[in-house]
């Protein structure tokens, strides 16, 4: 969609954002689902990311598909979902400390099959 060499058009789509809000995580295997998707004033990527969330899309999927590099999508993904128009299903990988336990989190292998469905997903790119 953006010519990535044209720094300026980046920035205006981004409208000078350079990080996602503080309070949104997103990890590149992270489902994006479109929940509103009747706003009226989003940008042309951001109408695009809307219209191609109707099924779940990893964000590094969205990143392929827009041709944009990753921490921009993640900048854009940051003010939909701070609109109502998207929403984010993180994959699982930690798990809470037991009740009175050392107050540590215990790592946890991501789960296999959202591995298995992130590893054809690229494949059918």
């Amino acid at each position: 969609m953006i010519d990535p060499d044209l720094p300026d058009r980046l920035f205006v789509a981004l409208s000078g954002r350079t990080a996602p809000a503080p309070e949104h995580v997103f990890d590149p295997v992270s489902l994006i689902v479109t929940e509103d998707s009747g706003r009226n004033g989003l940008g042309l990527e951001e109408r695009a990311i809307v219209e191609a969330c109707v099924r779940p899309l990893a964000v590094v999927e969205i990143s392929a598909h827009l041709q944009l590099p990753l921490g921009a999508v993640m900048v854009l993904l940051s003010g939909l979902l701070d609109q109502g128009c998207v929403s984010v299903r993180h994959p699982r990988t930690h798990t809470a400390p037991p009740a009175g336990g050392t107050g540590f989190i215990a790592w946890q292998p991501p789960d296999a099959h959202v591995l298995e469905r992130t590893l054809v997903a690229l494949r059918n790119l």
